[in-house]
């Protein structure tokens, strides 16, 4: 270190030394603002030797905009007693060095008199990185605020030194505070009392765990009472100072509606003989909803896999159709086809029994329906039970989804076959019902609408029900049957579906004398829908062209060869990103078909979005087997989108083609 001359006169060696090796950096002016001493760490900070400062204007150190300041401020400091000030905790000094780069620093400035003069000490650090940090997590507080405002959650920062608490987002108005920030004592002077010895070993707690996860009472300013939820953690700043940061959140609506749910279970379960026997049928009824819903999952994965497949066989075997006649081979081949339509059912079945697919209303007869399944019942219940059905024939239309209505008769003609461990008889019928608003006052439970209905019941000559468990019919997981051999979800599966479809199911039991269980279905004044096998004539004008996407090699492959069938032009592509590719070089395409589920991270969806807003005359129609999927039907702006089931046949095909082009 290199110095004009010796400031501090003929000061101990040993503290000369100690000055020239510490940290921060240390520099002398005298009184004419020249630099008389810059020992090493001053010359790492700046980015300069000794030799090329000493004996130079302070200013050289400091930014040009700061200059003028600066004079000001040596002037008044200069001019007044010994005396030493620490500046830029608060708000940042400024310096530059050598390579012109300025940097925020804290300094403290000392003035040192002495016979003939005086000296000037500054000591000044580099704070660049603490005031990145800060920066960093003043935008981190900006990223919780708005987190925060979105959520509808307030937010607060608790100091373990200052005791103070900052309220961040909709903290104020949850606490029923006018401000943002407040003692830590005001904080729990509105805890509800009956909850602060509760509160005060959280508190403990957090000291132990690092962090915090309570409900408890506050009594607001204004006398109310609100529920809290609060998270807390302990985080340490810069310094490390301790804080609390955390979000509290209003939860009073949801407590006084568990309280209420909790009063209503305690009215019920007073008739109960054990509490224990309530809870242990609790836990039965949790394990078998946490299977049903493994199983639902299962399902639903497997039936995306399984409908191509079905795809890939219905469509050959349609496609093979045409150069089979006559004979043997025909047979076998319409034999195939049909078994195909039962693999579709079954896939569906499963996933409305698993709960994974939503209800498709359109409009039916039931007469139709019954009659579909009359050879499947007879394969399912066997031979000791006999099977008839009494069909209205002027019977009216419903609009409800097939699957299910064929899924009803089929879990009611199960329950009856248990029900006919010797054999007995089973009907089957339909009819016509006008519900006037008596009858309506009769039903026991939900509300009934007054009106014209379709009646659709299947009775049995079986074991009956008592009193007792008729009332418990159609409860979730209730059964009767011996351990492994029901689910108790059927009647109640059947309950759900015809009030979701607007109807409504009734019971009528009696104990050895059999079981008749009747759904009503609101009556429909729309035209059953024409069929797919006479649409299919309207397909393959040979003027359009189909862009296929289909990642799926094999579904692909007979998809075009259908719509070669049809009489369509066709392109093909196994990705969303190929496809837009494909119209942007392209666009002379009127219609794109599209799976759904695509490897490529481009979807079916987004793909439908990209055509509707570059090629809004371009129509869409997708495709899965997936039935998360399928539930969506619509893009992200909310539009309708056509989606066909797989598998599919070619005539749904050519249906839903020929309503998306033509508008229909």
């Amino acid at each position: 270190m290199v110095n004009a001359s010796d400031p501090f006169g003929h000061a101990d060696q040993r503290y000369a030394r100690i000055v020239a090796l510490a940290a921060d950096a240390i520099i002398c002016i005298d009184d004419q603002q020249r630099i008389v001493l810059f020992n090493t760490g001053a010359e790492t900070t700046f980015g300069c030797t000794a030799a090329e400062i000493l004996g130079q204007s302070i200013e050289i150190l400091i930014p040009a905009r700061f200059r003028s300041g600066h004079a000001r401020h040596v002037s008044t400091f200069a001019g007044g007693p010994p005396a030493a000030r620490h500046m830029g905790e608060r708000q940042a000094i400024y310096a530059i060095r050598k390579s012109g780069e300025e940097f925020p620093a804290e300094a403290t400035i000392s003035k040192i008199a002495f016979e003939g003069g005086h000296i000037v000490t500054v000591v000044l650090r580099d704070v660049t990185e603490r005031f990145k940090a800060e920066e960093r997590r003043r935008l981190d507080a900006e990223k919780l605020r708005r987190a925060l405002v979105a959520g509808k959650l307030g937010g607060f920062e608790q100091d373990f030194v200052t005791k103070t608490m900052q309220l961040f987002g909709d903290a104020p108005q949850i606490l029923g505070l006018q401000k943002t920030e407040c003692h830590r004592d005001e904080a729990i002077a509105l805890i509800h009392e009956d909850d602060r010895d509760h509160v005060a070993e959280a508190s403990q707690r957090i000291a132990e765990t690092g962090s915090v996860d309570l409900e408890y009472r506050i009594r607001k300013p204004d006398g109310s009472i609100a529920w809290i939820h609060a998270i807390g953690t302990i985080v340490n700043d810069d310094r490390q100072n301790p804080h609390i940061f955390g979000t509290v959140q209003d939860i009073t609506h949801q407590k006084n509606v568990e309280h209420e749910l909790e009063g209503r279970v305690a009215e019920r379960t007073r008739a109960l003989q054990s509490e224990v026997r309530h809870r242990v049928e609790t836990e039965k009824q949790l394990v078998r909803a946490q299977r049903m819903e493994a199983f639902g999952q299962l399902t639903g994965g497997i039936a995306h896999d399984f409908n191509n497949l079905l795809t890939v066989i219905g469509g050959n075997l349609e496609l093979l159709q045409d150069h089979v006649t006559g004979g043997k081979p025909e047979r076998q081949v319409r034999r195939a086809l049909e078994a195909v339509g039962m693999g579709t059912r079954l896939t569906q079945r499963l996933l409305t029994f698993a709960r994974r697919s939503d209800l498709e209303p359109e409009v039916l007869n039931l007469n139709d329906q019954v009659i579909n399944m009359i050879d499947l019942l007879r394969r399912t219940i066997g031979e000791s039970i006999t099977i008839s059905s009494v069909l209205t024939p002027d019977l009216g239309s419903v609009q409800a989804d097939a699957s299910e209505v064929e899924n009803a008769i089929l879990n009611l003609a199960i329950n009856a076959r248990d029900a006919m461990p010797a054999g007995g008889k089973l009907v089957i019928e339909t009819a016509n019902a006008e519900i006037d608003d008596t009858f309506a006052g009769s039903i026991q439970g939900d509300g009934i609408t007054p009106g014209r209905y379709i009646r659709l019941s299947v009775a049995d000559t079986g074991t009956g029900m008592t009193p007792e468990i008729l009332t418990r019919a159609f409860e979730p997981f209730f059964t009767t049957k011996e351990h492994g051999r029901g689910t108790g979800l059927g009647l109640a599966t059947i309950y759900g579906f015809a009030r979701q479809s607007g109807g409504y199911t009734t019971i009528y039991s009696e104990a050895g004398l059999g079981t008749t269980v009747n759904i009503y279905l609101p009556r429909s004044d729309q035209p059953i829908a024409e069929s797919a096998e006479t649409l299919i004539r309207f397909a393959g004008t040979g003027s359009k062209c189909i862009l296929v996407v289909e990642d799926n090699p094999d579904v692909r492959e007979v998809t075009i060869q259908r719509l070669g069938k049809l009489g369509y032009q066709f392109v093909a592509s196994d990705s969303g990103h190929a496809a837009v590719e494909l119209l942007k070089a392209d666009p002379a395409v009127d219609l794109v078909f599209s799976d759904i589920m695509m490897a490529g991270g481009m979807s079916g969806y987004d793909l439908a979005e990209w055509v509707q807003t570059n090629l809004p005359s371009v129509k869409v129609v997708l495709t899965s087997g997936y039935s998360d999927e399928l539930a969506k039907r619509a893009d992200k702006t909310g539009r309708e989108i056509k989606v066909l089931r797989k598998p599919y046949a070619t005539a749904d095909l050519a249906a839903a083609l020929h309503e998306a082009l033509e508008g229909t």
